[in-house]
């Protein structure tokens, strides 16, 4: 008789890299290869290794005594206590009496009297004594299997996934998305139950699967791979079946588009904000949400130099001195919702200083389990990253908000002489600097990097090292010591020589945008360079536009910054007027350019145009004639009537050879001179109009004229005489 306990599933991850060499790093050690489950007495399930121990030590591990299989005494157990001769090869077989009695060291044969109660202590601890051959529960073969039913119903199958890496100098780690069949939404398995990431190459255990239940898996290695998913039925007795096939094991092959190297190097460019001189080398600093904050160094009891520059211009605003020792003060961080500056005095104390965030008030401090050089806040995670140098290189802790417990730690690959640190959206921004010799901050040059040069590099918060920026060195430019966000934007902080505090902006990678609207010319597209039109740039011209294809088109309009933007395509009027009905009316597009510091590129959108198209009219010599003939026009005002609070007009259709008017527009206003705001427009197809809720006792000035609309232009004739009317 076999019982199906649990059910294990498998899956093998390889993440294929195309690399040569590997590199020794701080990772995480594998877990056992064999590993098994065991029923203790209270009829709970324990996870044991004990792969490694039963072969050096013959007391350990399952033994027999009788013909019986017992375990050592452990929680409460003695040698009179039956126990599970679990086979870790044999994931399927519980216990097998008939296997067992068989198969004992002394080579007899099973006892056909033996008592099944015996069997049963492994599944119900409450049946009954075992070994002493007392009347019991005379439970059959069927309800031994129900029994051990009841308690796998109850309990989640478990998918054991082992993923490898092949010639993979980083530690790289995976996110498991998980759904339900039917279902839409995925849920992230980013951690395992203890917080640590699922880490390629180590075996790792997902929970929460449960009998009678088909399941989608999706894989990845972020930054790094595409997804794959894979469809998991769990049947109602335990069994996995993958994409149709019954297995319990899946090989799963990742392609990497990707590899970093030490030679992997994103260039950047800078543009200054501003220098300041000071009397000792920059350190630490951060941006609070009034101002960007420098310190300074200082030892022992001497109270640190502080600057304070502007978000806007990042003009100085002022200069102090520290209320508190801030020692090296090696990096800070800023935490907008506790006001509160967090500092890194990196003084071999663990200590961690608050202050605050407006007033830099000393407000206490904190022992952390490190000597922490550099101290990043996410607002995203809520969570800290901070770095140290441990015996096996630079580690970062992933802390959590009071810092109190360490999360998760992941290794950092360089051999640069450390700086400080930033956090934005779940990344860490991390600073080194070549010093190009060795120091007590850099055991081995680099061998890649020029003096002088340095690195940021980009972790995502399981570990993985997604990018690294590199800026050029130069004769006066030194050390990167920290970075800022502002908005979104990387500030960042140099000690330069001699003394000198340099602050520089990150410039974004630009991106590109097409402008284009149609143009037509009496309903058709336009000729080749018929006509011109100017781009404006938020009301400066940039350049001149020709008609090509049928339309106005800017091409790679660059940007450069983010922000919103309105450009605008204006037709000119050519040198013919009276041939031509040009349409000179601005179409607007808006222009919005949002920054990602980990791609350092701009992303843009653009509205669609104001107006759908340029509509151009050239006119015809009966067209031209019609509207001189028009102009001459003066319309006759027929009749002028007060009514109650409104008046009553009427006039003459106006006539010119064969042309025909497009409508009347009628002026009315108490000003004779038809200005101010008492003023009213009235366009009409027809030649009367009565005009309501006017002002009783009032004296109002009326005027109409005809008008002739020919394209997007309207042509007029004279106004009529004036005519004066009283309100009643």
């Amino acid at each position: 008789m076999k019982i199906k306990y649990r059910t294990v599933l498998c899956i093998i991850l390889t993440t294929a890299v195309a690399v040569s060499g590997a590199l020794p790093y701080p990772g995480r050690e594998l877990l056992a290869e064999e590993e098994f489950f065991i029923v203790e007495e209270n009829g709970e399930k324990d996870q044991e290794n004990v792969a490694s121990d039963t072969a050096d030590d013959p007391d350990d591990g399952p033994q027999q005594q009788d013909g019986e299989w017992f375990l050592p005494g452990e929680s409460g157990q003695d040698m009179n206590t039956p126990a599970s001769p679990f086979d870790p090869e044999e994931s399927e077989t519980l216990y097998s009496p008939e296997e067992t009695e068989a198969e004992t060291d002394t080579g007899t044969e099973a006892d056909p009297s033996r008592n099944p109660e015996a069997e049963d202590e492994l599944i119900n601890p409450d049946a009954g004594e075992s070994g002493t051959g007392e009347e019991g529960s005379e439970e059959t073969e069927t309800e031994l299997l129900e029994s051990a039913e009841e308690v796998t119903d109850s309990a989640p199958v478990y998918i054991t996934v082992k993923l490898g890496q092949q010639n993979s100098k980083y530690t790289l780690y995976c996110v498991f998305h998980l759904r339900k069949d039917g279902e839409k939404g995925w849920s992230d398995l980013k951690f395992d139950q203890a917080g640590n990431p699922y880490q390629a190459g180590v075996q790792s255990t997902i929970s929460g699967l449960e009998y009678g239940t088909d399941y989608w898996i999706k894989v990845s290695v972020p930054h790094y791979t595409d997804s794959k998913e894979y469809k998991i039925s769990v049947s109602e007795d335990g069994t996995v079946q993958i994409d149709g096939n019954e297995t319990e094991y899946l090989t799963l092959t990742l392609s990497v588009a990707r590899y970093m190297e030490k030679s992997d190097l994103t260039k950047i460019s800078l543009t200054g904000l501003n220098k300041i001189s000071g009397t000792t080398v920059l350190e630490g600093g951060t941006a609070t949400k009034s101002f960007l904050l420098s310190a300074f160094l200082a030892r022992g009891n001497a109270l640190n130099k502080l600057v304070l520059l502007r978000l806007n211009d990042y003009s100085v605003i002022r200069t102090e001195a520290a209320q508190y020792a801030l020692e090296h003060a090696n990096d800070m961080t800023y935490i907008a919702s506790q006001d509160r500056v967090y500092v890194m005095p990196m003084d071999n104390t663990n200590r961690v200083i608050f202050l605050n965030g407006t007033t830099l008030a000393f407000e206490g401090e904190q022992v952390l389990g490190q000597n922490y050089h550099a101290v990043a806040w996410d607002e995203a995670s809520g969570c800290f990253f901070c770095v140290y140098e441990g015996p096996e290189g630079i580690i970062c802790d992933v802390l959590n908000s009071d810092m109190s417990e360490v999360i998760r730690s992941f290794p950092i690959h360089t051999n640069l002489t450390y700086q400080g640190a930033a956090a934005y959206n779940f990344m860490l921004y991390y600073t080194c600097w070549e010093r190009g010799s060795t120091s007590a901050y850099q055991a081995v040059y680099d061998g890649v990097l020029k003096a002088n040069d340095n690195v940021i590099y980009v972790y995502d918060i399981y570990g993985n090292l997604c990018k690294t920026y590199y800026i050029e060195g130069g004769s006066s430019k030194s050390e990167l010591e920290t970075l800022s966000f502002v908005n979104g934007r990387m500030i960042l902080q140099f000690n330069e020589k001699p003394y000198i505090a340099g602050y520089y902006r990150v410039d974004p990678i630009p991106a590109y945008v097409n402008l284009s609207v149609p143009v037509t010319q009496n309903g058709k597209p336009a000729a080749e360079g018929a006509y011109t039109a100017v781009l404006k740039r938020n009301g400066k011209t940039e350049k001149e536009l020709k008609c090509s294809g049928g339309a106005f088109t800017a091409s790679k309009v660059s940007i450069t910054e983010p922000g919103s933007y309105t450009f605008t395509i204006s037709e000119k009027s050519g040198s013919s007027p009276d041939n031509y009905v040009y349409d000179t009316a601005d179409v607007n597009f808006t222009v919005t350019a949002l920054y990602d510091p980990y791609t350092n590129a701009l992303t843009t959108k653009v509205s669609a145009p104001s107006r759908s198209q340029v509509t151009n009219t050239k006119l015809t010599k009966a067209e031209r004639k019609k509207i001189r003939e028009l102009k001459k026009q003066r319309v006759t005002v027929v009749k002028a009537k007060a009514k109650s609070s409104g008046l009553k007009l009427k006039w003459r259709k106006i006539r010119f050879g064969k042309g025909k008017v497009s409508g009347y527009r009628v002026q009315i206003c108490r000003n004779k001179k038809f200005r101010g705001g008492t003023l009213q427009t009235i366009n009409t197809a027809g030649t009367s109009l009565t005009i309501r809720n006017l002002a009783a006792g009032k004296t109002y000035y009326v005027r109409i004229r005809a008008c002739r609309k020919v394209g997007v232009k309207t042509f007029c004739s004279k106004w009529s005489a004036k005519k004066k009317v009283r309100i009643r």
